[in-house]
């Protein structure tokens, strides 16, 4: 009877065992089943997002990379099938389990490769004439010289001095090489990409600071930032950089962490003063700690850091103050009662910016992780949210102005795609982002910036350096359809190139006529910066230089004066590529002495 009762016994364990086996095998075919649902949907939004921001790219008002410029109907066609082939791609990606050090390697040899892949685009921004003479004053006249006159002598514009420092240090060790400034600024990418990735963990884990260093990525419009002479990438590195800092400070308890904290900010705050809105963060970090569980004396030592910091920090600014108000005081006078009124034309929409600028995944999540953190009670999603916040309350909508918020973009947009409990579908949607984002860039961002009329320039610099003539000589026609100053070009041609440039002459029109208009133009800065070319004769000169004829229009009415002073040169090369989309034009003709040899080099 025993026996066969535990047999009886036995045989009800099996059945039971089966039983369990059954329910786990149906419950795992159902989650794999959702998770391959939840895939298919990812990927049919990924092309749903693309196909949206063409059809409705009328709402992206972008003054650089709009949609209305850069994509039409073959484009679209031509991407689409790419991106259903990187969605596949990028699935085959997420099953595979990389060691997080590959992982970090590959993403930070991958961002300075983006950046590389840039370089070849023209400079796009006027802006860019600014840096460049700053740099070139440096070069000439030293640093010393440059810290005196800044904003007196050097006109500082609404500019702060850090970046041109560097710029100007890289001019006096390489020369004026377009390739070393590509290269700080792309290592600054790279570097911010990194940091970001070192901000997550602070505040959460790896797994956050991860997803947004991936993110950071998944910004079309940042990736062609780091090819041109601006200050936003190292606004972005500064800014980042004095966040982490002082987060490990406070957290470690670290006096040493504390003093590199307060160089950081100083950094931060003299690069860019957008970024003195971002840096408001640095405010929430007592909150944060403090609404963590701390005993007195863990808090009597944060407090000790935060004291280091915010009295060292003050004691630099006010030896900056002391040396510069009258400039910083000028600079935002200009700035509240000049540029924002002007630039009021040149807005930008946060649809524009945070939905084709900047992949709309980013953007959704961000806004997610709002309620998630309110969920949660989770204090620490104020160190993004409190920055992105004041950007968004003051209006500042422009996306080059936003630059130096993208991490803390990211950092939100990656808190809320970690709360995803499958890894899967959380790599996936990090990585359709991306994947987009470069699809973007390589397909049509690119092939529009080689399309524009500052490309002329460019492209003349380069064919300038093939030739024998020591100099090149410029004739400056008006432009007709801006209010810009035409001598805007004499830095950027510099800049392309090794000959010395020299101004021959320019149109009567070019010193007359903007008066009552540019004092309210968003291009006022053109007409008031100095631009450091030697005004020539042709008799002064030992050698017979280039003459270079930039006009606004393909065959511009070309005045007397200026046919009298190409007599005795013929033409040699025409660089006119114009577009219907920048009102200033840069169509540039050069014109070489009969009696050379014009064989070129």
């Amino acid at each position: 009877m025993s026996v066969l009762v535990e047999k009886l016994y036995s045989f009800i364990n099996i059945l039971s065992f089966e039983t369990r086996q059954g329910r786990y095998l149906a419950t795992n075919n159902k989650q794999s089943l959702n998770t391959t649902l939840t895939l298919v949907i990812i990927s049919i939004l990924t092309l749903i997002v693309i196909l949206l921001q063409y059809l409705f790219q009328n709402f992206d008002n972008n003054r650089l990379l709009s949609w209305q410029w850069v994509m039409n109907r073959e484009k679209i066609l031509s991407i689409l099938p790419i991106i259903l082939a990187g969605t596949i791609i990028i699935y085959q990606i997420c099953k595979l389990h990389v060691n997080r050090t590959w992982i970090l390697l590959i993403l930070l040899t991958g961002s300075y490769l983006i950046g590389v892949v840039t370089w070849s685009s023209p400079e796009i921004m006027i802006d860019s004439a600014r840096y460049l003479n700053y740099a070139k004053y440096i070069e000439s006249h030293g640093f010393v010289s440059f810290l005196s006159e800044w904003g007196y002598a050097v006109n500082a514009w609404t500019d702060l001095p850090l970046t041109p420092l560097i710029y100007g240090a890289l001019f006096s060790i390489f020369g004026e090489s377009r390739n070393a400034i590509q290269i700080i600024n792309t290592l600054f990418f790279s570097a911010s990409v990194y940091i970001t990735y070192l901000i997550g963990i602070e505040l959460w884990n790896k797994k956050t600071g991860m997803y947004a260093a991936i993110l950071l990525l998944a910004i079309p419009f940042l990736h062609i930032q780091p090819s041109q002479l601006m200050i936003d990438v190292s606004a972005m590195f500064f800014v980042s950089a004095a966040l982490l800092v002082t987060i490990i400070a406070l957290k470690r308890h670290s006096t040493s962490w504390s003093i590199l904290a307060c160089f950081t900010i100083v950094c931060a705050l003299i690069t860019k003063y957008s970024a003195w809105l971002v840096l408001c963060s640095l405010i929430t970090l007592p909150v944060v700690f403090s609404s963590h569980k701390i005993t007195e004396h863990t808090k009597q030592k944060i407090d000790k850091q935060l004291i280091i910091i915010v009295t060292l920090t003050s004691s630099l600014l006010s030896i900056i103050y002391y040396l510069y108000h009258p400039v910083i005081f000028n600079q935002i006078n200009i700035l509240m009662e000049y540029q924002l009124p002007a630039l009021q034309r040149w807005q930008e929409s946060y649809i524009s910016t945070f939905f084709y600028q900047i992949h709309p995944f980013i953007t959704l999540a961000s806004i997610t992780s709002i309620f998630i953190a309110i969920k949660r009670k989770d204090m620490r999603l104020l160190v993004p949210g409190v920055a992105i916040f004041i950007m968004l309350i003051m209006g500042i909508n422009r996306a080059r102005y936003l630059i130096v918020l993208f991490p803390m973009l990211v950092l939100s947009a990656a808190y809320a795609i970690c709360q995803i409990n499958n890894q899967l579908i959380s790599k996936f949607i990090t990585g359709n982002a991306v994947m987009a984002a470069l699809i973007i860039t390589l397909c049509t961002n690119i092939n529009f910036l080689h399309s524009i009329s500052t490309v002329n320039i460019k492209n003349t610099g380069i064919y300038l350096n093939t030739l024998s003539e020591h100099g090149v000589a410029v004739i400056l026609l008006q432009q007709n359809q801006t209010t810009i100053n035409p001598k805007i070009v004499l830095p950027m041609l510099d800049y392309f190139t090794d000959k010395k440039v020299y101004t021959l002459y320019q149109t009567p029109e070019i010193n007359t006529g903007y008066t009552s208009y540019r004092k309210d133009s968003p291009t006022r800065f053109t007409w008031e910066i100095n631009y450091p070319y030697t005004k020539t004769n042709l008799n002064e000169l030992p050698k017979k230089p280039v003459i270079a004829l930039i006009a606004s229009e393909i065959n511009q009415k070309i005045p007397d004066k200026v046919k009298t002073l190409l007599l005795g040169y013929e033409p040699d090369r025409k660089f006119e590529i114009s577009d219907k989309v920048f009102r200033f034009q840069a169509v540039i003709s050069l014109y070489r002495y009969k009696g050379l040899n014009l064989s070129t080099g």
